[in-house]
């Protein structure tokens, strides 16, 4: 499963890339990308739409994320993002553990060039099986 961050959508927009894989949204994200008025390429999809994504159990974790993480502001509302995709990696693992022939939580990627969400990124998933992967990494 493919995740990717905002920096990511905005540098396929600004290169004119094309993708062939599908990426994930998370929640936050989405809200992010929907406020630029350009239209998203079908490869990209909204984690909330797959039919075992559970909101509630993401916000659980959201709220977690946000108290355990610093580095966010709703005044600037600057590093939301980056604790919609944590929560969004923990919902996945947490459903998969009882839903594992369906939404499987061993090929986490997540496609992001932030140093910040990469820190959070190693800290909270640091024996898990979240990949880390670059711009250039995007197909």
């Amino acid at each position: 499963m493919n995740l990717i961050d905002t920096n990511c959508v905005t540098h396929i927009f600004e290169s004119t890339s094309s993708c062939t894989e599908t990426y994930f949204l998370a929640p936050e994200i989405l809200d992010e990308i929907t406020f630029t008025n350009q239209n998203l390429p079908k490869e990209f999809i909204s984690i909330g739409n797959h039919h075992l994504f559970n909101e509630a159990i993401y916000i659980d974790f959201y709220k977690k994320m946000l108290n355990k993480h610093e580095g966010k502001s709703f005044f600037n509302m600057t590093g939301l993002g980056d604790i919609s995709i944590l929560a969004t990696i923990h919902t996945i693992v947490h459903m998969s553990s009882s839903h594992s022939d369906l939404f499987d939580s061993k090929d986490i990627t997540v496609f992001t060039e932030d140093i910040r969400l990469i820190k959070k990124l190693k800290k909270e998933f640091l024996t898990s099986s979240v990949t880390l992967k670059r711009f250039k990494d995007i197909r």
